[in-house]
């Protein structure tokens, strides 16, 4: 129950990085898993020893993803959005 509320940080922070990364998934991670292996670390760290290359191309576009979906314009735009309805409804 306590990885229901955990951000994808740490994932983001290596991903941001171009850092190829092998994780245990957990719900804030989905919408990272095309630029990295959840779940399967057997096939993970193969797959990413054996092909170094591969690996980096794969984590390399999150990086505008991540800063298109996780920017401080983004997220800002987004509590405005929530705040203007959360106000809509108490009013």
């Amino acid at each position: 129950p306590f990885t229901i509320c955990k951000s994808n940080n740490r994932l983001a922070t290596a991903l941001y990085a171009g850092i190829p990364t092998i994780a245990d998934s957990i719900p804030s991670y989905s919408d990272l898993s095309k630029f990295c292996v959840l779940d399967d670390w057997e096939y993970g760290f193969a797959t990413y020893l054996r092909d170094l290359l591969k690996a980096k191309e794969q984590a390399t576009p999150a990086n505008g993803y991540i800063k298109a979906r996780y920017s401080i314009a983004e997220i800002g735009s987004q509590w405005a959005g929530h705040l203007a309805f959360i106000n809509g409804r108490m009013a």
